[in-house]
């Protein structure tokens, strides 16, 4: 089992370097790196509003981030890592909470999700994370590597 673990470690390291685009419902921000991946929403239709809403482990809102009318695909909204008085929020675990609407006020299917250069691989809390500047993001939240 050990020898297995640390094969399937080892795989993980093949991914600093390359581009991940990820899903994510939660997001690990460290103290000891700088950047933002690059945040975006998933949309299943056209949305006339769209939407994510960081929330801290206490389930505050620190910050609402909006984005105006989008077709259906990925839409960009931009997080630089910073609360809604634009201090950098403190390190711990925040939740992304996304919220979209078609004309007629209906919900529209949609996933957060993240893009960035992988830096390296953090096994220090005992299970891998993949670092993306200051998030960190679990492996098998990734949907695609370039």
């Amino acid at each position: 089992q050990a020898g297995s673990a640390a094969a399937s470690n080892t795989s993980l390291t093949g991914f600093v370097g390359h581009s991940v685009t990820m899903n994510v419902e939660h997001i690990a921000i460290s103290d000891d790196a700088v950047g933002m991946p690059e945040l975006s929403v998933q949309l299943e239709g056209t949305a006339t509003r769209t939407e994510i809403i960081v929330r801290d482990d206490a389930g505050n809102e620190v910050r609402r981030l909006s984005s105006g009318p989008a077709p259906r695909g990925n839409v960009a909204v931009p997080w630089d890592g910073t609360d809604s008085r634009g201090v950098r929020v403190p390190p711990g675990r925040y939740h992304l909470e996304v919220r979209a609407t078609d004309a007629d006020g209906n919900p529209v299917p949609a996933q957060a999700r993240m893009r960035g250069i992988v830096d390296a691989v953090d096994f220090s809390s005992g299970a891998a994370l993949l670092r993306i500047g200051a998030a960190a993001i679990a492996p098998g939240d990734v949907v695609s590597i370039r």
